[in-house]
């Protein structure tokens, strides 16, 4: 099995995985950010609502 990391330099390597790792955070605070918003505007339809 053959992995796109297997014929990396180390430096390529240790930036590959910075990357994905980074990509995994952004990912993360973006559902945050929905979930925050969703939140909101559940809130703010309910105030309407009254």
């Amino acid at each position: 099995m053959k992995n796109d990391t297997d014929n990396l330099t180390r430096e390529a390597y240790k930036k590959h995985i910075k990357d994905s790792h980074n990509k995994h955070i952004n990912k993360e605070d973006k559902q945050k950010v929905e979930y925050t918003n969703s939140g909101l505007k559940r809130k703010l339809n309910w105030t309407i609502f009254y």
